[in-house]
């Protein structure tokens, strides 16, 4: 399930590991997001942080190219987006 909305996702899951891609151009936050989800176990959570203006369509292709689940994606002020992402179980 996807839901989309504006806000924070920080209340969803706080313990997941963050990845901060804030001022970083693509391909940047893709790059760190496949980093950090390839650290958490199966089913586990990270949470992208990214203000680059193409980060939600490439978060989007990203996890269909790959399964994993995007949880939650919201806007924030100005470009900012929050994504929480699920490892996907193979």
């Amino acid at each position: 399930m996807l839901r989309r909305g504006s806000g924070s996702v920080e209340n969803l899951n706080s313990e997941a590991p963050v990845v901060d891609a804030l001022g970083e151009l693509c391909p940047v936050p893709i790059i760190e997001i496949a980093k950090a989800i390839k650290a958490v176990k199966p089913g586990g959570l990270v949470r992208l942080l990214a203000d680059d203006p193409g980060a939600e369509r490439d978060m989007l292709d990203w996890a269909k190219a790959t399964r994993h689940e995007i949880v939650e994606l919201l806007h924030g002020p100005g470009q900012r987006l929050e994504v929480l992402v699920r490892h996907r179980h193979d």
